[in-house]
């Protein structure tokens, strides 16, 4: 699945990737509904270790969890339509 959506400059595209391109990224992270957006600092596949900056005020992780917190907590307008008053 491909989604040619925008944040802060990067293109957004979802898709099964193979191991070998996580070499060459600069950051990963995991999103969910119990982790929100959260770095992920080293991934390990067959005794090959790979490590990856999870620090950073910069980090699209970062920024992609901000956005997330403040449409949660309306200080970001919900454009998707994601949050659901429940009474």
């Amino acid at each position: 699945m491909q989604n040619d959506d925008d944040f802060h400059g990067k293109k957004v595209e979802e898709r099964l990737i193979e191991v070998e391109e996580l070499e060459d990224v600069e950051e990963i992270f995991c999103t969910g509904t119990a982790v929100g957006v959260a770095p992920v600092r080293s991934i390990t596949y067959k005794g090959n270790k790979i490590e990856y900056n999870a620090e950073g005020k910069d980090m699209v992780c970062n920024k992609l969890y901000e956005r997330l917190v403040g449409i949660q907590k309306g200080g970001f307008k919900d454009e998707k339509g994601w949050i659901v008053d429940i009474n």
